[in-house]
């Protein structure tokens, strides 16, 4: 089963997620140093449930700092993909720090157009 953040990446093929799921402290250790440029994250921070679980575990960026999160909450939407301002420019100020737009964006494209294909059923 594939989990999809608010903002777009792939939750199941996240370092935090895998790490979490299968135990491995080498990972969270080479994934705390990987994100280094842009988080200063513990190896014990590098878990997560995947960003749609709203009581999951989740790094400390996910859970408390991130705006793309408390946007989609806060509208009681599933994802940033079924929000009528998408793309807007949390998401795309998100995207350009993580450097995920691409994928992400994709991502979210993808989700866009095949909810409206099942609605259509």
């Amino acid at each position: 089963m594939v989990i999809f953040s608010f903002c777009g990446l792939n939750c199941t093929t996240c370092s935090a997620y895998i790490a979490k799921r299968t135990n491995d402290q080498e990972l969270r250790i080479k994934t705390a140093e990987k994100w280094s440029f842009l988080l200063k994250l513990k190896p014990e921070e590098i878990n997560c449930d995947g960003c749609p679980e709203l009581d999951g575990v989740l790094i400390p960026f996910c859970k408390k700092d991130c705006k793309v999160r408390e946007c989609v909450i806060s509208r009681n939407i599933d994802s940033c993909a079924y929000c009528v301002d998408y793309p807007c420019h949390l998401l795309e100020d998100l995207w350009e720090w993580l450097r995920i737009e691409s994928f992400a964006r994709k991502n979210l494209n993808w989700i866009r157009e095949n909810s409206k294909s099942l609605k259509k059923l």
